[in-house]
């Protein structure tokens, strides 16, 4: 391939990057291959200049991949921390020095086919390392900003980085892959960006077909002069309009021309000039990305973006992975363990909120770094008043959530006749005596089902689970120097996040399936059936709709700790029906109807104890007081009952039964319908109290009295009694 000329219509683009950016090469600083190996895959969802922070002292403190090889994971994570998503960048970086060791003396080797077997190492990185640390041109990078900007040239149409690869390969001579590549990545960086391009500084802007630019995306024309140029650094910078999503951008069409926002579009330019301003440039209205503006049902509105370095990416309260979480969202996840007893997440990243129709706006959206409210009083607060405005005068109905003084002036801004406005107060710690015990996410709930609209699940899932899914995948890695040629996948659903259930035994899902449990279940995991039930719960989501979530799956685990357990109540599987099936056997998400068998366990709850019939379904509070609410069969198809049947999930839920059935401490177990009878040889006689029952669903369940028979079971056997009541918030 060497010495083929470039594609008429190439030629001139490569000339004008090679004037532009002599010797372009990475921004990663590095002084060995293996240096720049490290540094390749630290920067995945972190800037260059960052890692750039970082590696200095990483470098010094482990010279080598033995080094890496050897260190204590922990002592590792911590040095990584900085860089975000750390326990997997620390695994990462780990295994491939590993595998260096043991298979190429602790040396990079510059061939892609020794590369890509490394782990963590997929064709970009081996690209990046054989491109600018040895000069090699093995292909050409393709990262977010040369996809980017090819596609905009129109050198691809492809959306598969392998694919853009080879489209560029056919375009572009062999001679000039390792200069091409960075440079595309320079001005995909610097000019041709994601919001706002600089399309009149470009230096394609006679050859740019633009595609996918709209002219409202422009960044406008380039200066005619140096004194121009300053008299317009302010516009020059992407404009704060561009970067909004259209429907919001429709929304707030009137505000774009008004004198303070101009105003306020010119001060964040300068700050952003002369200081480092958070959050990111892109991040400023991920709060309008995350939450289209139809599908706002919930308003939670905070005031000032987090000020520390790493914290704020524009979902107020929210603080990215890998960040501890600040002291107002430490209480705020105390209300919600006390409010609907969900334990507090190991991140306190919000986007799984804002993505169920919560927007976590603040009132100001950006802020000088380490200067809090330094952006007060600029023009925010006006802006934000009109996205209230917007809401409130929306056909369809919102609930507000104004927390603190500062927020409960916004009420003037809601018609309260069709919204319902919540005010708390502040749940920072000056104020947060008064915010706990305020029940906001039950009421919040609560409101919605009045207003006829489906409640919030207010669970997040754990957070080895969510850096997974954020952090970017590159592709599978390629056995030959040319990229795969793969076809496109035959589903829409193909490249979906492999399921909880896939890595279960992996420690990033231990949120999902708790560490007692984990143990107590061990032997399981490693077991055919188990590996069959894996693949085919994951071909099942990819294909189906599947209940419940993937986060509520072990739910039951979750809420009711093994030592725990007191009584199993055993059901038979989850609702196959949507909005039903919360992770636990017979209950209901929270705003959710009762089902029939649900109707008869609260009607026999009344007849057994004298308990008021609830006025929910959720039974979140008997798995809180040690009633495992275990279903025999942990999934369903969505419409499909009975679909999961006799795929693994009955020997799962064997194993947990024997291990209960193990414990020295006695329980009781009621164990309900013909999948539940069949438990019933697994437990030992004598130390444990067994009951079979019919259906709930049936008649027949009227009348066996399982509340109170529980009960004397267990005080028979030295223990408390259970608490049947379920209150309402």
């Amino acid at each position: 391939m060497a010495g083929r000329s470039a594609a008429p219509h190439v030629a001139p683009l490569i000339e004008r990057l090679n004037t532009k950016y002599p010797g372009a090469r990475y921004e990663l600083n590095y002084e060995t291959p293996f240096q720049l190996l490290v540094a390749t895959i630290l920067a995945a969802q972190a800037t260059d200049e960052r890692i750039n922070r970082v590696t200095p002292a990483l470098f010094a403190k482990y010279p080598g991949a033995k080094a890496f090889a050897e260190a204590d994971r922990a002592e590792l994570e911590k040095d990584l921390k900085p860089t975000g998503f750390y326990r997997n960048k620390a695994k990462a970086v780990q295994e491939c020095a590993r595998a260096l060791v043991e298979r190429f003396g602790g040396e990079v080797p510059p061939r892609m086919e020794d590369l890509v077997t490394l782990p963590g190492v997929a064709r970009k990185t081996a690209n990046v390392v054989l491109n600018n640390a040895f000069r090699i041109p093995s292909g050409i990078i393709v990262d977010t900003h040369v996809q980017r900007v090819s596609q905009r040239l129109g050198l691809s149409a492809q959306t598969r980085p392998e694919k853009i690869e080879q489209d560029l390969m056919r375009l572009v001579p062999q001679e000039e892959w390792v200069q091409f590549g960075p440079a595309l990545v320079l001005h995909g960086r610097y000019t041709c960006t994601a919001h706002k391009p600089k399309c009149g500084a470009c230096l394609f802007e006679d050859l740019c077909p633009k595609i996918g630019v709209e002219e409202a995306d422009e960044g406008g024309e380039a200066p005619a002069n140096e004194e121009a140029g300053a008299e317009r650094q302010a516009g020059s910078v992407p404009s704060l309009a561009g970067q909004l999503p259209p429907d919001w951008r429709d929304v707030l069409a009137d505000e774009f021309a008004k004198p303070y926002f101009r105003s306020l579009q010119e001060f964040v330019a300068a700050e952003r000039g002369e200081f480092a301003v958070f959050p990111p440039d892109e991040d400023v209205f991920n709060a309008f990305r995350f939450t289209p503006f139809e599908e706002v049902k919930v308003l939670l509105l905070g005031q000032d973006p987090y000020h520390d370095d790493g914290q704020a990416h524009g979902l107020c309260f929210s603080v990215r992975h890998g960040m501890k979480p600040p002291p107002s969202l430490v209480n705020i996840f105390k209300e919600l363990r006390d409010d609907l007893g969900i334990p507090a997440p190991a991140h306190g990243y919000l986007e799984s909120w804002a993505k169920q129709g919560v927007m976590l706006l603040n009132a100001v959206l950006t802020v000088r770094a380490h200067e809090p409210a330094s952006h007060k009083e600029r023009g925010w607060e006006t802006f934000t008043d009109a996205v209230i405005r917007a809401l409130s005068a929306r056909a369809r109905p919102v609930v507000f959530l104004l927390w603190g003084a500062y927020a409960h002036k916004k009420e003037e801004l809601i018609d309260a006749s069709r919204h319902v406005v919540l005010k708390a107060a502040h749940p920072s710690p000056l104020s947060a005596k008064k915010f706990f015990g305020g029940k906001p996410f039950s009421q919040t709930n609560q409101a919605l089902g009045r207003l006829g609209l489906t409640p919030v699940d207010w669970r997040i899932s754990g957070e080895n689970e969510a850096e997974t899914k954020a952090m970017p995948a590159e592709p599978e890695p390629a056995k030959t120097a040319a990229p795969p040629a793969e076809p496109e996948p035959a589903h829409p659903a193909a490249g979906v996040p492999r399921t909880a259930l896939t890595s279960l035994h992996s420690p990033r899902h231990a949120a999902l399936l708790p560490e007692d449990w984990r143990h107590a279940l061990a032997d399981e995991f490693d077991k055919a059936y188990f590996h069959k039930l894996e693949k085919y719960i994951d071909a099942e989501r990819q294909e189906h709709a599947v209940y419940p979530a993937e986060d509520a799956v072990f739910r039951a685990f979750a809420l009711t700790p093994f030592a725990s357990v007191k009584v199993v109540l055993l059901g038979g599987e989850p609702s196959a029906k949507k909005g039903q099936s919360d992770g636990l056997a017979f209950s209901v998400p929270p705003g959710v109807a009762p089902t029939p068998a649900l109707k008869n366990l609260f009607q026999e709850l009344r007849a057994d104890l004298g308990h008021r019939v609830p006025r929910t379904g959720c039974l979140e509070p008997w798995a809180k007081r040690g009633v495992l609410l275990l279903n025999v069969v942990l999934t369903a198809r969505a419409g499909e009952p009975g679909s999961h049947a006799g795929r693994g999930w009955e020997t799962f839920t064997d194993a947990v039964v024997r291990a209960l059935g193990a414990r020295d401490k006695p329980l009781a177990f009621l164990l309900c319908g013909e999948a539940g009878a069949r438990k019933e040889k697994l437990v030992a006689g004598g130390r444990h109290a067994v009951r079979t029952l019919p259906e709930p669903a049936s008649r027949e369940f009227l009348g066996t009295r399982p509340f109170s028979a529980a009960n004397d079971a267990l005080e028979k056997r030295g223990l408390s009694a259970v608490s049947w009541r379920v209150y309402v918030p």
